[in-house]
């Protein structure tokens, strides 16, 4: 499960719970009959994972990590990147880590498959009244789902399915305005919404590329496949 806001980087979450606004049941998962301590991990970043060279192939010994690649050659001994600062690298394998719109993926001329969703996922970070518990709790609403994921700080990251034009309005509106609005749609599970910080939404859609690999390249992550981010996959699908 990926975010963007927030100190807290990984978290264990040994509990969820799923409910419909439309109904009175619940699903409650549980690692209490597992032999595992967790049921997953709720890991955030700050930063977009950039393309990586990898040097040291198969044994993938030395990794370089580059950004801001202006173009990339197939040579004989490999491949050849050519950064914005003028320098230029070399590596026996190329792997494009470097999100859903992959800038080396259409270097390489890979096309991609897919469908825009129509909707948004906003995130930020709140407040709550009550303790999370160190439980991630997901409501399905008409729009799509609302999450809220711990963090350690006590604070929760939402991501929030939304139409496109909901999203927006929901990013328009005061903090206190969006918070009342957080707080109905949250059926109450966590109290009272206190605080809220920056908000965005990136827009949803589900693609994967025609093509995983090509000579000494390949593809990983979003730049290989998106998918909606309702099952919280992210990490566990990216290669």
């Amino acid at each position: 499960m990926l975010g963007r806001y927030g100190a807290a980087r990984r978290l264990p979450i040994p509990d969820m719970r799923v409910w419909d606004a439309r109904a009175d049941g619940e699903l409650h998962f549980d690692c209490a009959d597992t032999e595992f301590n967790e049921l997953g991990i709720w890991s955030k970043t700050g930063h977009r994972c950039g393309p990586l060279g990898c040097t040291g192939y198969p044994a993938l010994g030395h990794l370089h990590s580059v950004s801001n690649s202006r173009d990339m050659q197939l040579n004989e001994n490999g491949r050849q990147l050519r950064l914005e600062d003028g320098r230029i690298m070399e590596a026996d394998l190329v792997i494009a880590a470097d999100g859903r719109d992959s800038a080396l993926r259409a270097m390489a001329g890979i096309e991609v498959t897919g469908w825009e969703y129509r909707q948004d996922g906003l995130v930020a970070t709140v407040t709550t009244e009550k303790s999370h518990q160190f439980t991630a709790w997901q409501r399905f609403l008409d729009e799509g789902p609302l999450a809220f994921l711990p963090l350690k700080n006590g604070q929760c990251s939402i991501v929030w399915t939304l139409s496109s034009a909901t999203s927006k309005t929901y990013l328009a509106l005061a903090d206190k305005d969006f918070l009342q609005v957080l707080e109905q749609a949250s059926g109450g599970i966590l109290g009272q919404m206190l605080d809220v910080g920056p908000r965005a939404a990136f827009p949803l859609r589900f693609q994967y590329a025609n093509s995983y690999i090509d000579q000494r390249f390949a593809l990983c992550g979003d730049a290989a496949h998106a998918m909606h981010p309702l099952a919280g996959q992210g990490v566990n699908a990216g290669c």
